[in-house]
């Protein structure tokens, strides 16, 4: 779009490649050549995609260009401990987090030793009673139960005590992990550490999450077994290792790891298992989320399927999930993902409750002790009547309003203070946390995530120093006070072809953000979805018979955007709009939906 006045708060990315279009050869080849839809091959121009060659790549990964498992450090010393304990037909235990992440990493373990003829334990921590990563109690368990080698998923980096008892015991410890180490105690007494953020390790898979770790490590299993003629000794059938990466991409996608490289072939490939899927719990969970299995999007994955597997452990326990997703049969499979649904409904609730409270408090108290004036670079708010398992998620809701980094904790009986911190603007909460170790009891997680906890006397000590932390960072950062597009559109190109192939650059998170468009519409017919959101929708101010739907998830949030959305909707005015491509899938059909982030009232 050319000639455009942009409310002066939006800011093209970069620059606008349509602009320029007319005076750059190599970007109207770039399109005219590509396989997709001119408006994807702009997004993937902005993308640094500048040849077929790249966008082929970039379009479709190869697993077979994977980084090999063995440049993980000490995976030798992992794999040749498995196969030991297998040979000798030593018990196991497979020790996950409670999260999307742990919970597909340990499902993945589970499933791929029982294909290969290995019994084995599954344990996840209780997230009120024991908390994160491994404790005393389950490593008390795994010595009642003769476990010799105990692996953790997701978590173990920072789980001193609990692995030196263990080690104690005789029992050998394999983390497969990728938080981050701690720079001052190092790293546990663990037999062996699959973890890329040791700064010892070279492979360069920092960007993989837990369940990804999983993957990696029972390809080198697998390796293993097959070189030393295990499948031809016992007639096991060998595993198809891609058989696994529904449980990968799950994870991949919801844990906020940069989505780039191996990452993105491990989503590409298992987006396509997931599709094909033969699991009855997995099957039901998504056709409970109302999703049709042969048409998962990448947004479903985070938007949707993510929540349900966290739901159990958020106000159940985790294991529900971990049974749902490894079960083979049928009926339990159903009851258990009937039973998740049920319980990610509640989630809802609470957490719906916990936010609005939440953002009335900061919205209408006022001065430098209260309210937002509190908090100049990072939000923090604690309360005893929140339910501990929402946290993480209502500070997510934090930031995504108020564009600060957010910490919310619940404040248990015993006066201990309990949460997650999420980030904003790319600032590293995990440093920020660091930098107030002297006032917390625990703390761990990574750049955009974390978990804490802290006596409640020691709560405005932590704001202060954790805003002064934060304010040190953001120095260093630019400002932020506009609304950064990728590019503004016209309804002409919002086609549904155009959609899909924006779709197919997916997924989007940190490393390949997702496109945000600008667009000049009328909004009409305003209602109500769920109290909360908003539906309508969106007309070209040159022809009106030009439509398309738009939502606007949360959009009563703001109580000046409901009703500057409602007024013009009334008067027929164009407002700017920025949003995301959708494509909505119900019943077969499928139709193109403009994803509101922000408007300009």
């Amino acid at each position: 779009m050319t000639n455009v006045n942009l409310p002066e708060h939006f800011e093209l990315k970069n620059s606008d490649p349509e602009r320029s279009a007319g005076g750059n050869a190599e970007l109207v080849t770039f399109i005219q050549q590509s396989p997709i839809d001119p408006l994807a091959a702009k997004i993937a121009w902005k993308r640094g995609i500048r040849d077929q060659v790249a966008l082929n790549s970039f379009l479709n990964p190869l697993l077979a260009g994977m980084t090999s498992p063995q440049l993980i450090e000490d995976m030798d010393l992992a794999v040749e401990r498995i196969y030991r304990a297998i040979e000798g037909n030593e018990p196991l235990m497979v020790f996950s987090d409670y999260d999307v992440d742990g919970t597909t990493g340990g499902a993945l373990l589970r499933r791929f030793f029982r294909d290969i003829g290995v019994d084995t334990q599954s344990r996840q921590p209780d997230r009120f009673h024991e908390g994160y990563g491994l404790n005393l109690n389950a490593v008390q368990e795994a010595l009642a139960a003769g476990v010799r080698v105990l692996i953790t998923v997701d978590c173990g980096i920072t789980s001193f005590a609990p692995i030196e008892a263990a080690r104690d015991a005789g029992i050998d410890v394999i983390i497969v992990d990728h938080h981050q180490v701690d720079p001052v105690r190092g790293m546990p007494p663990a037999l062996a550490i699959l973890n890329p953020q040791k700064s010892t390790d070279t492979s360069g898979l920092k960007y993989l999450c837990g369940c990804g770790l999983a993957f990696y490590f029972a390809t080198a299993i697998r390796k293993k077994l097959r070189d030393s003629g295990y499948f031809q000794r016992t007639s096991v059938v060998e595993p198809i290792l891609r058989d696994y990466l529904d449980d990968v991409v799950l994870a991949t996608a919801a844990d906020m790891v940069p989505l780039v490289a191996d990452n993105r072939a491990l989503v590409f490939h298992g987006l396509q298992v997931l599709r094909k899927t033969n699991r009855p719990g997995l099957r039901s969970m998504i056709e409970l989320a109302g999703l049709k299995l042969d048409s998962i999007s990448p947004g479903s994955l985070g938007f949707q399927l993510g929540p349900r597997i966290n739901a159990s452990g958020r106000l159940s326990h985790a294991g529900l999930a971990l049974e749902c997703l490894t079960t083979t049969d049928e009926s339990r499979g159903r009851e258990l993902a009937r039973h998740i649904e049920d319980l990610n409904q509640e989630r809802m609730r609470i957490q719906n409750q916990i936010w609005d409270e939440i953002r009335s408090s900061l919205l209408t108290e006022s001065g430098p002790e209260s309210g937002l004036d509190r908090f100049p670079h990072g939000i923090v708010v604690a309360d005893s009547s929140w339910h501990e398992g929402v946290v993480g998620i209502v500070a997510s809701r934090i930031v995504d309003f108020f564009k600060k980094p957010a910490c919310v904790l619940f404040i248990r009986e015993d006066g201990t203070a309990k949460g997650s911190v999420r980030s904003a603007r790319g600032l590293n909460v995990l440093d920020a946390l660091r930098s107030c170790e002297d006032f917390l009891l625990t703390y761990g997680g990574h750049h955009y995530a974390a978990g804490l906890s802290l006596k409640q006397e020691n709560l405005d000590a932590f704001c202060v120093r954790w805003n002064e932390a934060l304010g040190v960072q953001s120095q260093h950062l630019p400002l932020q006070k506009k609304t950064i597009i990728d590019l503004v559109v016209q309804f002409s190109e919002l086609s549904l072809r155009a959609f899909r192939d924006i779709e197919r650059l997916a997924p989007f998170g940190p490393g390949n953000p997702e496109p945000h468009l600008a667009l000049l519409a009328v909004p009409s017919s305003p209602q109500l979805i769920k109290s909360r959101h908003l539906k309508f929708t969106l007309s070209d101010p040159a022809d009106s018979f030009k439509k398309m739907d738009a939502i606007y998830f949360n959009g009563t949030d703001d109580d000046q955007i409901f009703t500057g959305i409602e007024r013009a909707a009334k008067e027929g005015r164009a407002l700017w709009w920025v949003g995301a491509a959708d494509i909505n899938r119900f019943l077969g059909q499928q139709k193109s939906t403009f994803r509101i982030k922000s408007v300009c009232i």
